[in-house]
């Protein structure tokens, strides 16, 4: 009997050893990798990964105590319905439209946490989010008719637009400027980042140099030009600052190349390339700085590359190496297109856009 009791701790020690290993998910490398355009030709755009609950990128905290006493384990934190998305030093920041809440997936903290829903912050509809280089976060809320600024620590600190907005939508910053989608305006109004005044209006003028019809999002390229995505003008629009017309993409409504039957989220990489979400078709299509199609990908369902309803793209270079691990062994991974969709199994969708190494760019 009391080389039993002797023999307790040992016993002990080797089932909290098995029980830790056991609560670290496996995290395997896919059988086959998805890839866009399709074989034969060089592939572009690869499907790394999709967030849609903590388990997809945090591993499970169970504890022995937890195992012995049988407390059930706690119900994963999940994106219900996501919109607007934005990603700064390995977080990504997801406007959740169905909680009302901006998600926090900190990927190398492996912790889910989320901004709102308490006394001091209270988001009647966060669709669309842009965040600052000093982690200034501004918030567009159709319901509140405002933008909502949150410093570094999440923080209200402001909030923009409140009686000169009727339903503001998308946002993106240039410099000192900070530009918003007003979709029931018709307008794109833009602000002083730092006061919140606002400075100027494009396209709410009967007899202005552009016309805009329910503008919904808008993203700025390196020369601060804007490309603003018209649902109901079933194109996008790419302005100068003031509103001068550069150029349209998209050759009305339809299915077919080109054409877009409800665009939405759009987002313009380093080299200009043009992305833009259709969320009737659930396709991204990819133009290059000249208007011209170049590919698409994406296509209704809940395979890997799939996407439900998408609402928003964003391009990203400097967290690459986050998801590098799930990139074929021949891909190298340039920079990163995630695309949000509101419904299915997979909720924030992480693509690779590169080449097959060994070959240059294209």
């Amino acid at each position: 009997m009391k080389r039993f009791f002797q023999a307790i701790p040992l016993i002990l020690f080797s089932m909290f050893i098995l029980w830790g290993c056991a609560s670290t998910p496996s995290r395997k490398k896919p059988d086959t990798y998805v890839f866009f355009p399709p074989q034969p030709d060089p592939p572009r755009i690869q499907f790394l990964t999709s967030i849609t609950s903590e388990k997809d990128f945090a591993t499970p905290k169970s504890s022995f105590a937890d195992f012995i006493i049988g407390r059930k384990k706690k119900k994963d934190k999940e994106i219900k319905k996501p919109y607007g998305v934005a990603i700064k030093d390995g977080v990504i920041y997801v406007c959740d439209t169905f909680e009302n809440r901006i998600n926090i997936l900190n990927i190398p903290g492996q912790k889910f946490q989320n901004i709102g829903g308490g006394r001091s912050i209270r988001f009647k509809k966060p669709i669309n989010i842009a965040i600052d280089t000093d982690g200034t976060k501004y918030v567009t809320d159709p319901v509140l008719a405002a933008v909502v600024v949150l410093d570094r620590h999440n923080k209200v600190t402001g909030m923009y637009g409140k009686k000169e907005l009727k339903k503001p939508t998308g946002v993106a910053l240039f410099r000192d400027r900070l530009f918003v989608t007003d979709v029931t305006g018709n307008q794109v109004v833009v602000f002083d980042k730092k006061t919140g005044k606002i400075l100027y209006r494009i396209g709410n003028q009967k007899d202005g140099p552009v016309k805009l019809e329910a503008p919904t999002n808008i993203s700025v390229d390196l020369e601060g030009n804007l490309y603003v995505s018209e649902t109901m003008g079933f194109r996008i629009q790419k302005l100068t600052q003031e509103g001068e017309p550069l150029m349209k993409l998209g050759a009305g409504i339809g299915d077919g190349y080109g054409q877009f039957a409800r665009p939405k989220g759009v987002a313009v990489d380093r080299e200009g390339r043009v992305y833009s979400v259709d969320a009737w078709h659930s396709v991204v299509q990819i133009f290059d700085p000249e208007g011209n199609l170049l590919l698409f990908f994406g296509e209704l369902g809940n395979e890997p590359g799939n996407l439900n309803l998408p609402a928003q793209v964003i391009v990203d270079y400097d967290n690459v190496s986050l998801f590098k691990k799930y990139a074929a062994p021949d891909f190298e991974v340039e920079y990163l297109v995630i695309v949000t969709s509101q419904f299915g199994l997979k909720m924030v969708n992480i693509f690779g856009f590169g080449h097959k190494k060994g070959e240059g760019d294209v």
